[in-house]
């Protein structure tokens, strides 16, 4: 048997917790709003519908850029997200009051909805069509017109390929691709190996763990739109020429997804105990043979999973690129929203979907080849 339960009284703990968890992950999703740029930016942007993000953008791509407002009205947005990422780390906190207890033979068992099968299906049925089917049948009816138009049964005849052929014989695209996949591996890379000590040192609570910890989580309270300011004043003063580069693009990533690697390896460490780096230590290894002996190989799958989050979520990143690349590092996020801008819609679907069908590809490969790896490394 499994089941929850509070660490503390359990008068009112159904509607409590449920209430509390409710409220910080609408507290959370709120956070991620204020933040967005894509959306905003294609959609509202067009009508002169202008949010933060949006404001942001506009000040930076003015000619002269007026930095200066663009500074001060980023330390207002940065304000506003630290109160509210604050909130939210208080709100979830309380989830620390409730534990999962289970027995050791416990496993997860199958058991008859009865009626509620229908309203369990027509749930299912309806997500997939709001998250998936409904947006990947627009993009596919607008890469097949030849001009943006209403879905309509009487506009059949008018499909054409075009828009598929010019992105298939354009070099252009696929130099955008290739730097997509590069500054996309490449920080998914950087990220998950100084997350795995990183992870190691906040696991094992080693001296100066807590100060690493906070270092790495401080990104979080930066929006894309801000940091990407930042990056852009630094790299206009750094003393080598990384402005405008992949280089720049690829350091900016790298600090705003170190959260997210630092919480698929601390996770994984934690899972390990710390039994068996005593026995290494015990049979002469350092800390550095521990680290790539043991911890390592058994941190696989979670290295893995952090890798692919990261590597997927850089390659659709447009906030920080549209912000910092140059005329030869731009990726296939900018790409798009200059052919939205310019009213090419119709080559922006042909491309965005070819693109995710791609990555998809790449993305379930890598996953299965790493999967094997982390089964090999296990003796099966």
């Amino acid at each position: 048997m499994s089941y929850i339960t509070p660490a503390g009284p359990r008068n009112g703990f159904g509607a409590a917790f449920a209430a509390g968890l409710l409220f910080a992950l609408a507290l959370f999703v709120f956070i991620r709003n204020i933040e967005a740029f894509e959306v905003p930016a294609l959609v509202g942007m067009p009508g002169r519908v202008d949010v933060l993000t949006t404001e942001l953008y506009k000040s930076i791509k003015e000619v002269p850029p007026r930095v200066g407002y663009a500074s001060a009205f980023s330390v207002v947005m940065l304000i506003i997200v630290g109160a509210l990422l604050f909130l939210y780390g208080k709100m979830s906190k309380q989830a620390e009051r409730y534990a999962s207890i289970t027995g050791k033979g416990f496993r997860p068992r199958p058991f008859a909805l009865g009626r509620g099968r229908w309203i369990a299906g027509l749930v299912i049925l309806v997500n997939f069509a709001i998250v998936l089917a409904l947006p990947i049948s627009a993009i596919l009816w607008t890469s097949l017109m030849p001009f943006v138009r209403p879905m309509r049964w009487m506009a059949l005849g008018t499909t054409t390929i075009k828009h598929y052929e010019a992105v298939v014989s354009s070099p252009y695209y696929l130099g955008l691709a290739l730097n997509t996949l590069m500054v996309s591996a490449g920080t998914a890379t950087v990220v998950m190996l100084l997350a795995l000590v990183a992870g190691w040192l906040a696991a094992r609570r080693k001296p100066g763990a807590a100060i690493v910890d906070q270092l790495i989580t401080m990104p979080l309270v930066f929006p894309g739109l801000v940091l990407g300011i930042a990056l852009l004043e630094i790299g206009l003063r750094f003393p080598i020429p990384i402005y405008g580069t992949l280089w720049l693009i690829g350091l900016a990533f790298v600090i705003r997804y170190m959260p997210y690697g630092m919480r698929y390896a601390y996770s994984g460490v934690l899972q390990i105990h710390s039994e068996l780096e005593q026995a290494a230590s015990v049979s002469g290894a350092n800390i550095r043979e521990s680290l790539r002996l043991i911890v390592g190989p058994l941190l696989i799958p979670a290295l893995t999973s952090g890798w692919l989050f990261i590597f997927l979520i850089a390659a659709k990143e447009m906030s920080l690129p549209l912000l910092l690349a140059g005329p030869s590092s731009q990726t296939i996020s900018v790409a798009m929203f200059d052919l939205w801008a310019n009213g090419q819609g119709g080559e922006v679907a042909a491309l965005g979907l070819m693109w995710v069908t791609f990555m998809t590809i790449v993305a379930t490969t890598f996953y299965r080849i790493a999967r094997r790896l982390s089964l090999s490394s296990f003796g099966h």
